[in-house]
């Protein structure tokens, strides 16, 4: 038992993605709770949603890189997702 305790201490965000997996995997068989998450999820990964988490990862990739080709094409780029 003290192995499994401190094998999750020493993995704390593996230990959390597979709690996270098998909260979600039980709560489907909960009847009101599967309809929740099932919206959860389309919201989560909607068109608009991955738009943004992109735009966010190109702006921090383009301002760590310091270059003004980066900073153009983030700007190029966001100006064609964004429409």
């Amino acid at each position: 038992m003290e192995a499994i305790i401190n094998w999750i201490q020493n993995h704390e965000v593996i230990s959390t993605i597979i709690g996270t997996i098998a909260a979600a995997v039980g709560g489907m068989y909960i009847p009101g709770l599967r309809s929740v998450l099932t919206l959860a999820f389309r919201a989560a990964f909607s068109e608009a949603v991955l738009k943004r988490v992109f735009i966010a990862l190109a702006e921090g990739f383009a301002a760590s890189t310091q270059t003004d080709v980066d900073d153009i094409w983030v700007a190029e780029m966001k100006k064609k997702l964004e429409g």
